[in-house]
């Protein structure tokens, strides 16, 4: 909770799902969807979680519009935790009220090569597609150490490597079949003076599943 890994829209999807079982309402997939949306406020986090694999979303007036593709194999995430949290709250008040064009067209263009080469298994160039200038270089400033960490998981041959949402866990894209990495880095965090732990996760394609266990 607060770490950047989206709990509040886990939490509220997992309570939509269990209220409409629970009083028999039968909402469709896409009447719980939008529910849990409305609940949310937007629709990033509620959409990855709810589909899984790589989703696009976004809100246009009153409708919601959405996109979903399955991450070819070979990729692993490696999440790294550390002791302390940071409100979204926090996160978004060193935001600057506006961006430049310059900065805007940047982080377009660099975020439609990331979403074209994940869909498609060219992990190698992620770490160029990875860099931003929207928000980063701002809540970095509240992360102890997060250019350090970043440049680590890159000499141990990270894919990429960026800030999890709002922070402050910082996600690493990986070889699947690259044993070694996790004690690595776990290693290197420990030299650090906040505590971090590294947890792997699997690429998730399927998204929310009900279990009648």
């Amino acid at each position: 909770i607060s770490r950047g890994l989206g709990s509040s829209a886990t939490c509220i999807l997992a309570g939509v799902i269990a209220a409409n079982r629970y009083l028999k309402k039968k909402m469709t997939t896409e009447e719980i969807y939008l529910k849990a949306v409305a609940i949310e406020g937007h629709c990033d986090n509620i959409s990855s979680q709810f589909f899984g694999g790589l989703t696009l979303s976004m809100r246009e007036d009153d409708r919601i519009f959405y996109r979903k593709a399955n991450i070819p194999s070979g990729l692993l995430c490696t999440a790294l935790i550390p002791d302390f949290t940071l409100s979204t709250k926090k996160a978004r008040a060193v935001l600057p009220e506006t961006v430049s064009l310059t900065d805007a067209t940047y982080n377009l263009s660099h975020a439609m090569l990331f979403v074209e080469s994940l869909k498609n298994g060219q992990f190698k160039d992620l770490k160029y597609f990875l860099k931003d200038k929207l928000h980063e270089p701002y809540r970095s400033s509240l992360i102890p150490n997060f250019d350090r960490i970043i440049q680590k998981a890159y000499d141990l041959g990270a894919y990429g490597a960026f800030l999890s949402g709002a922070g402050p866990t910082i996600m690493i894209l990986r070889k699947n079949e690259e044993n070694s990495f996790k004690k690595n880095i776990q290693n290197y965090l420990h030299t650090l003076e906040d505590q971090w732990k590294a947890v792997d996760l699997s690429i998730d394609n399927e998204g929310t599943i009900i279990s009648q266990d």
